[in-house]
């Protein structure tokens, strides 16, 4: 299912992420950038591309 999904999507969905876990939220503080990458790590394989995540990380 996951190849179905355009790349461009799959660009925006970790931006989207990233943003939303290092912002402050109502119901908590804004995580540091290294802990939103760890998050990411941990779901590489079934929620982000683990190529993706990493070219992000470089950035």
């Amino acid at each position: 299912m996951r190849s179905e999904i355009h790349p461009y999507a799959k660009i925006m969905a970790i931006a989207d992420v990233f943003d939303a876990l290092t912002s402050n939220r109502a119901y908590r503080g804004a995580m540091l950038p290294h802990e939103a990458i760890e998050i990411f790590f941990t779901g590489s394989d079934s929620h982000f591309e683990p190529e993706i995540i990493k070219v992000f990380q470089k950035s």
